[in-house]
């Protein structure tokens, strides 16, 4: 199947954010005849987009989902190399470790693990400060983007259980529609206070 996404009514939300993220227009097209014109529609798509999003808040909030996503892989990376070494050394994993800033030294070796396990906890610190600054549903924070459209669907009563297919003008529609049914309860809320 051939396609070649030209509009923000056509290209799937996560397919847009990571042509943006990484610059690659070839993603938006797996037609050969169209790879030449593709950087133009990029620039094309996010000038759309800025149309779309002018104070670029959904785009913040993508890039904060990504580096939560990236310290929570690397805590969980540097968890899974901690325990394995304790078992059996390896020198990949050793490596990797080092990569990540921390010291191992062959004297040391089992108390270098428990100081790496001991530092590494900020990672965790970092993804609780990232997360406040994430949407709320329900009073529970979004971890990804699924689970952003999976809430805007559930509280709008909108169905786009296909998150990999919503579009971005979709997207900004159903939180269009979540922003004013989360405005209505909360207004509808304060009236019942009183």
């Amino acid at each position: 199947m051939t396609y070649t996404y030209t509009s923000l009514d056509t290209v799937p939300l996560k397919l847009f954010f990571q042509a943006l993220s990484t610059n690659d227009a070839s993603l938006l097209s797996n037609n050969k005849d169209d790879l030449l014109r593709m950087p133009e529609v990029l620039k094309q798509l996010k000038a759309d987009f800025e149309q779309l999003d002018p104070n670029n808040k959904i785009q913040k909030t993508f890039r904060t989902l990504k580096e939560i996503e990236e310290y929570r892989s690397q805590y969980n990376g540097i968890q899974f190399a901690i325990e394995a070494l304790r078992f059996d050394r390896d020198l990949d994993l050793e490596n990797q470790l080092r990569e990540f800033g921390f010291k191992l030294t062959e004297d040391n070796f089992i108390n270098n693990l428990d100081v790496i396990k001991n530092e590494s906890q900020a990672l965790l610190m970092f993804i609780e400060e990232l997360e406040v600054l994430l949407p709320k549903h329900n009073d529970k924070k979004a971890s990804n983007i699924d689970e952003v459209i999976l809430g805007y669907s559930s509280y709008t009563n909108l169905q786009y259980t296909d998150t990999n297919s919503i579009t971005v003008t979709q997207f900004y529609a159903l939180k269009k529609v979540f922003d004013e049914k989360l405005k209505t309860a909360r207004e509808q809320a304060r009236k019942n206070k009183r």
